[in-house]
C-alpha cells in the first residue's frame, strides 16, 4: 500500500520517534511510505516532504490541504496516517476531498473546546497510545468507542554500546532525566531538577538529557554546575544504559524498563512514582505520567521513591527482570506493526466497499448434458468467456501460496494491479483436461483443493441421478504444479466437517495434509471445507494443523485479513451470465446488502 503518516513538529517530539520507526517496519513490509512534516531529524526510509503545518493561518491551513490533495493524487496514496493534531486536521479534509480513509494516532490529550467537538477531525480510525486517552476521546470529545483502540507506540529494544556506556557513567549514583526543555514539559522538567537538588543535594550526580530546539533554556542555568545538561544526544539508550535511575515519561520510560533500569515515572500530568510490577498498570493507562484528568502531582514522594530506585538498581531485584518481560509484550514492534497493518487494511477496504474477489468454481464441463444433477459446473465456453473477461479489464491471478509468501496481505491492494484468486473445489479430472488448457492459453493460475483421499466423487452417491465423475490423477496434478497451479486440501473423504465428530474431523485436516505434501514435495498451507461445514473447533483444527488459510463457501467476514481461517467466497455457477460475472469481480460484490 501507499502509506502517508503526517506530523506537525518544530523540534524532536516522541511522535517522530515512532512515525519513523513504524515508517521503517512498514517499508520493510513491502509498504511505500511517505511522510510530510515540518521538520524531520530522524533517519528513515521514508520518502519526505516538508510542509508548514505549524503555519496555522486559515489561507495556510488551505494551501496544506490542497497540498495534501495533490499529493495523495500523484502518489496514489491509499491511507493518511496523522500524529497530531494540526498535521490530522489538513488531513481530515484532504482525505475526505480524494476518498481514502484517515487512520489518526493520538499522543496526547486531546482540548475539549466547542470546535474540537463539532469538527472531531479524527478520520475513519483512532489510535490512542494509552488508555487515558481513549477515556478523553469517548467521555470528552464524544467519539464513537468503536472507532477507538488503544495501540501503544511500539519500541525497539534499545541498541548501546558498551564503551560509549562506560564513559557516561559517574563516581555518584546517576539519576537520569529524559525530556524537552520547552513548553510544559520544560515547566515540570525545572520542577523535578529543583526537588532532586533541594531534596538530595549532592548525593547523586543529576544529569538532564533533552534541551529544546536552541539549546539549554536560560532559566535552567540557576542550577549549573552541580547539575550536568546534555542537550539533545543522538545516542539516547548509551545514556539510559549509564544511570542508575531514570526519570521520564513515555517513550523515555519505555526504554529504560526495557534496559531493566529503575524507572520512576513522571509526566505532564502524574507523578506516578517508582514503576514496579504492582504498578505498571496504573502506570500504562497514563502512558508513564504524561495524560491523565487534571494534574496530580505529590512532591513529597519524590526522595522516597529516589531511595527505593536506587536500592533496587543495587539489588538487581527480579522485579526489573518481570516488568522488562511486561514491557516487551505491551510495547512490541512486531506485534503493534502487525495490528497498525491490519487496520490500513480494514480502513481501505471499509472506505473503498472492496475486497479482492475470491471465485469458487467446481467442474468445467464440455456442454451443459454433462454437469450432471449437481449444478456445481460451468462449460467450458462459458469459463473461457470468463477469461476473456478478466484479461480485458487486467486482471491478475494469484493462488493460496502467492498469498502466503506476501509479507503483508495488505500488497494485496497495491494500486498498480487489480489481483483476483481462483479456487476450484474437489479436483475433478475435467480441471486438468477443459481447465488447464484454458489456463494455460491466458497465462493465468488457480488454486484447486484435493480431496486427498478417493479417486471420485462418492460423497455425492446418495443424491438422485447420481454419475460418477472421475478426480485428478497424481500425474496430472504433478504436471500442473510444475506450470504453477496451487493445490490445497478439501479433507480425505468430503464430509461436513462441522457435523462429525471432533476425532473424526482431526483425522480428515490432518491426514490430507500430510498425504498431499507428501506427493507435491511442498508445504499445502491452505484448507477448503467440504460443503463450507465448519464451526469454532473445526477452524482450531485447521489453525493446529499448520494451514495458514480456511477457506469457506458464503460465510465468514467481508474482508479477508479479518478471519484467515475462515476466508469469504464468491460461488459461480451455471447461471452466472457475462453480465453477473462482471459484478462478481467488482470487488464491490459481497459488500452489496451488507
Amino acid at each position: 500500500m501507499n502509506i502517508l503518516l503526517a506530523l506537525s513538529q518544530l523540534e524532536v517530539t516522541g511522535a517522530e520517534v515512532y512515525a519513523t520507526v513504524l515508517a521503517d517496519r512498514l517499508c520493510a513490509l513491502g509498504h511505500r511510505v511517505f511522510i510530510v512534516s515540518d521538520t524531520l531529524t530522524k533517519a528513515t526510509r521514508a520518502e519526505f516532504t516538508p510542509l508548514p503545518f505549524n503555519k496555522r493561518g486559515f489561507r495556510q491551513r488551505l494551501k496544506n490541504i490542497r497540498f495534501l490533495v495533490n499529493f495523495v493524487r500523484e502518489h496514489q496514496v491509499q491511507v493518511i496516517h496523522a500524529h497530531s493534531r494540526a498535521a490530522g486536521w489538513c488531513a481530515y479534509f484532504a482525505a475526505r476531498w480524494c476518498g481514502i480513509p484517515l487512520v489518526t494516532t493520538v499522543h496526547g490529550r486531546q482540548p475539549t473546546h466547542f470546535s474540537r467537538k463539532l469538527v472531531k477531525a479524527f478520520g475513519d480510525k483512532v489510535l490512542a497510545v494509552c488508555e487515558a486517552i481513549r477515556e478523553n476521546l469517548v467521555q470528552e470529545l464524544g467519539v464513537k468507542p468503536s472507532s477507538v483502540e488503544v495501540v501503544r507506540n511500539g519500541v525497539d529494544m534499545p541498541i548501546v554500546t558498551e564503551a560509549s556506556v562506560e564513559t557516561l557513567r559517574t563516581e555518584k549514583p546517576l539519576v537520569t532525566l529524559l525530556g524537552r526543555l520547552s513548553k510544559e514539559k520544560g515547566d515540570l522538567a525545572f520542577r523535578i531538577v529543583q526537588e532532586i537538588t533541594t531534596l538530595l543535594g549532592d548525593e547523586v550526580h543529576l544529569r538532564v538529557v533533552g534541551g529544546d530546539k536552541n539549546g539549554i533554556p536560560a532559566k535552567f542555568d540557576v542550577f549549573r554546575p552541580k547539575v550536568e545538561f546534555t542537550g539533545y544526544v543522538g545516542n539516547v539508550a548509551d545514556y539510559l544504559a549509564a544511570s542508575d535511575v531514570v526519570i521520564g515519561a513515555g517513550r523515555s520510560a519505555i526504554e529504560a524498563l526495557l534496559l531493566g533500569k529503575p524507572v520512576i515515572a513522571v509526566g505532564e500530568a502524574r507523578l506516578h512514582g517508582l514503576v514496579t510490577p504492582e504498578t505498571l498498570d496504573e502506570a500504562l493507562h497514563t502512558n508513564f505520567g504524561d495524560i491523565d484528568i487534571g494534574k496530580h502531582f505529590d512532591w513529597q514522594t519524590l526522595p522516597t521513591n529516589l531511595n527505593a530506585a536506587l536500592e533496587r538498581e543495587q539489588r538487581k531485584s527480579r522485579s526489573a527482570t518481570i516488568l522488562r518481560q511486561r514491557v516487551e509484550e505491551e510495547f512490541s514492534m512486531e506485534r503493534l506493526v502487525s495490528r497498525i497493518d491490519t487496520i490500513y487494511q480494514q480502513a481501505w477496504s471499509e472506505k473503498r466497499r472492496y475486497e479482492v474477489p475470491i471465485l469458487t468454481y467446481h467442474r468445467i464441463v464440455q456442454n451443459k448434458q454433462d454437469g450432471g444433477s449437481v449444478p456445481i459446473w460451468v462449460t467450458a465456453a462459458q469459463f473461457e468467456e470468463h477469461l476473456q473477461i478478466l484479461k480485458r479489464e487486467g486482471f491478475t491471478t494469484l493462488t493460496m501460496s502467492d498469498f502466503a509468501a506476501m509479507p503483508t496481505l495488505a500488497e494485496r491492494f497495491r494500486p498498480d494491479w487489480k489481483p483476483i484468486l481462483l479456487t476450484f473445489d474437489d479436483g475433478y479430472e475435467d480441471n486438468y483436461t477443459l481447465l488447464f488448457p484454458l489456463l494455460q492459453r491466458y497465462g493465468f493460475t488457480a488454486t484447486i483443493f484435493l480431496v486427498a483421499g478417493m479417486t471420485h466423487n462418492l460423497w455425492d452417491k446418495d443424491l438422485p441421478h447420481f454419475v460418477p465423475a472421475p478426480l485428478l490423477t497424481s500425474a496430472h496434478i504433478l504436471e500442473m504444479q510444475r506450470f504453477g497451479i496451487d493445490f490445497g486440501s478439501h479433507s480425505m473423504t468430503h464430509p461436513r466437517l462441522g457435523e462429525i465428530p471432533f476425532h473424526k474431523a482431526a483425522e480428515e485436516i490432518t491426514r490430507s495434509k500430510q498425504v498431499l505434501e507428501e506427493h507435491l514435495g511442498r508445504t499445502v498451507n491452505s484448507f477448503c471445507y467440504p460443503y463450507g461445514s465448519l464451526n469454532a473447533d473445526v477452524k482450531r483444527l485447521v489453525g493446529e494443523a499448520g494451514y495458514q488459510f480456511g477457506v469457506a463457501s458464503d460465510s465468514g467476514s467481508l474482508f479477508l485479513h479479518d478471519d484467515l481461517l475462515e476466508i469469504r467466497r464468491i460461488g459461480v455457477f451455471p447461471n452466472t451470465t457475462a453480465a453477473r460475472f462482471r459484478r462478481k469481480i467488482s470487488g464491490g460484490y459481497v459488500f452489496r446488502g451488507k
